[in-house]
């Protein structure tokens, strides 16, 4: 294979390698420790998608969170009464939205 073919492999590999989706933690219950409550997954955000971790509380004490690709993705907090839900989203890495 010439030099000239060589490059472009290269050049494209490269390419793909910065194209790559970002990846999530997917988890429909985080418990207090950490452990998924059901099967812990990797979901691939799709266009205009971010990584999603939500938690709730009560008392600033941790109940369980929440972690998903989301699109139209805000950060917030809500708080009614005792209880408090933040919503975080990101995207600058892969697997950002660890607990």
């Amino acid at each position: 294979m010439d030099k000239r073919c060589l490059l472009l492999l290269l050049g494209l590999s490269l390419l793909l390698g910065f194209l790559q989706a970002l990846r999530c933690h997917q988890c429909f219950r985080v418990r207090p420790d950490g452990s998924c409550q059901h099967r812990r997954a990797i979901c691939t955000a799709k266009e205009n998608e971010e990584c999603l971790q939500r938690k709730y509380y009560n008392d600033n004490r941790y109940l369980h969170g929440y972690q998903d690709c989301r699109a139209n993705c805000t950060n917030m907090t809500a708080v009614q009464g005792t209880y408090t839900m933040v919503l975080s989203c990101c995207k600058d890495r892969n697997f950002c939205n660890r607990m």
